[in-house]
C-alpha cells in the first residue's frame, strides 16, 4: 500500500512506528521547506515500513505533478491548505488527527481555545478530511483531562501520544470496506479561527480563571500573553504568583514584576496604575 504523509512535526517519527506491519507499506513524506525531515532520521526512526522518501513542498500546486501515486494519505500537524482534487486523488482519503472534539472545537487553535474556556479536557480525533474543515467521518476519537497545572505545550505532548495510541483503530477502521465512519451534527459545535497576538491580552474584567487560563494557554513556542503597562502592551512569561490579598504577580520577559490587583475575583487594575 502506497501511503502519502502530510507532516511539519518532527513527532510523525512516532506515529510512523504503530503503522501496521502486516502490511507492505511504502510512505511518501511531504514536508515544507520551514520543518524539513531527513531521510536518514525517518528511517532510523521507523522499523515497520519498507521504503521512505521524502517530498519538500516549495509550491503549492506541485504535488499531483511530482508525488507517486498513493490510496490513502495521512495527515499530521500539517500547516498547508491541501487543494480539494488532491483530497478526492486517494482511494480511502487523507486522515487527519485533530487535536479537538468534533464538532464542538472544529478550526484553528482550539487546545488554546480549550484551555480559554475551562474545558475538563481536550478532545483528540482522527477523521476523513474533507473540504468542510473538521468535518469528515471519524473514525477514532478520545480526550486527555485538562489540569489545573497543565498548560498549552504539555497538553501538546499529551494529545501527540494520544493520538498515537488511537490511531491504529483509525487506520484499520478507514481502509476497511466494511467500517462506516461516525457522522456529527456541525450545528451542534463551532468553528473556532486562528488566535491573533490580540487574544492573549489581560484586560480589566477579566475573572482569576479567566487570566489563569489565558496565561497558561500561550506559552511558548506560541505568542506570549501581554499586559498594558504604561501605554504599552508588555509580554508577560507567566504567572508568578496568586496572592492571599486577591492581586496577581506577573514576571515579565524583561525581567519585572506587574502586580494586579482582583475585587471580587475581577481583575480591576495594576497597583499604582490603572490598566
Amino acid at each position: 500500500m502506497n501511503v502519502h504523509l502530510y507532516t511539519t512535526d518532527k513527532s510523525v517519527f512516532n506515529l510512523l512506528k504503530v503503522l501496521p506491519k502486516k502490511e507492505q507499506i511504502r510512505v511518501t513524506a511531504i514536508v515544507v521547506p520551514e520543518n524539513r525531515i531527513s531521510t536518514k532520521k525517518v528511517i532510523e526512526l521507523t522499523t515497520n515500513v519498507k521504503d521512505i522518501s521524502v517530498h519538500v513542498q516549495t509550491k503549492e500546486g506541485d504535488l499531483l505533478e511530482e508525488l507517486p501515486s498513493a490510496d490513502i494519505a495521512i495527515s499530521w500537524f500539517y500547516s498547508q491548505i491541501i487543494p480539494p482534487n488532491i483530497l478526492q486523488s486517494y482511494t480511502y482519503g487523507i486522515l487527519n488527527m485533530h487535536g479537538g472534539k468534533i464538532p464542538q472545537y472544529r478550526g484553528a487553535s482550539v487546545l488554546q481555545w480549550a484551555i480559554i474556556n475551562g474545558e475538563p479536557d481536550l478532545g483528540v480525533t482522527w477523521h476523513t478530511m474533507v473540504e468542510e474543515v473538521d468535518a469528515g467521518p471519524i473514525w477514532a476519537e478520545s480526550s486527555v483531562p485538562i489540569l489545573p497545572e497543565d498548560n498549552a505545550l504539555n497538553l501538546r505532548e499529551l494529545l501527540i501520544k494520544e493520538g498515537i495510541q488511537i490511531f491504529p483503530k483509525a487506520w484499520n477502521d478507514c481502509i476497511d470496506p466494511r467500517k462506516t465512519g461516525k457522522i456529527t451534527d456541525l450545528t451542534k459545535g463551532q468553528r473556532y479561527p486562528q488566535r491573533k497576538p490580540e487574544d492573549g491580552r489581560i484586560l480589566p474584567g477579566m475573572t482569576i480563571a479567566q487570566v489563569k487560563n489565558t496565561v497558561r494557554s500561550l506559552v511558548k513556542p506560541w505568542p506570549e500573553p501581554t499586559v498594558k503597562v504604561g501605554g504599552l502592551w508588555e509580554a508577560i512569561k507567566g504567572v508568578s504568583m496568586f496572592n492571599i490579598d486577591g492581586s496577581v504577580e506577573y514576571e515579565t520577559l524583561g525581567g519585572g514584576v506587574i502586580y494586579l490587583v482582583l475585587v471580587n475575583n475581577v481583575v480591576v487594575k495594576r497597583k499604582g496604575d490603572n490598566i
